[in-house]
């Protein structure tokens, strides 16, 4: 068990997942804080610090119909440019690690999350 207890923010732009998501990782033992939108999610960003971000790749914009992560990773990025950040797709696609620019890419399936948990726990770790 960690001894510290990482902060993690999820923006997630539907709200069952989001919140599902936050009660797991809130049980797990980490500090979670989510968002609708990635321009929120942005904002809090700013505010705060976070060891992780978790972003899915589809998102609604606040301003104009959908996005995509690849929007809102150099936004990030620039805030802080060693965040890991974490994908999480609903769809099998074709989505890479480097392309992107992020830690991980995790294609959400029936049995996540465990398999969601070691993943960030792995991140947070190193």
């Amino acid at each position: 068990m960690q001894s510290e207890q990482k902060k993690i923010l999820v923006v997630n732009d539907e709200k069952a997942m989001l919140e599902q998501i936050r009660r797991w990782l809130s049980a797990a033992g980490h500090f979670v804080e989510g968002t609708l939108t990635a321009e929120d999610g942005l904002k809090l960003f700013s505010q705060r610090h976070f060891d992780l971000v978790l972003l899915d790749y589809n998102l609604k914009a606040e301003s104009a119909g959908a996005r995509t992560a690849r929007t809102f990773i150099p936004l990030f990025k620039k805030l802080n440019p060693t965040i890991p950040i974490v994908i999480i797709s609903a769809t099998e696609t074709d989505l890479s690690n480097e392309a992107l620019g992020v830690v991980a890419v995790f294609i959400l399936h029936r049995a996540i999350w465990k398999n969601l948990a070691n993943l960030i726990n792995e991140i947070l770790v190193n």
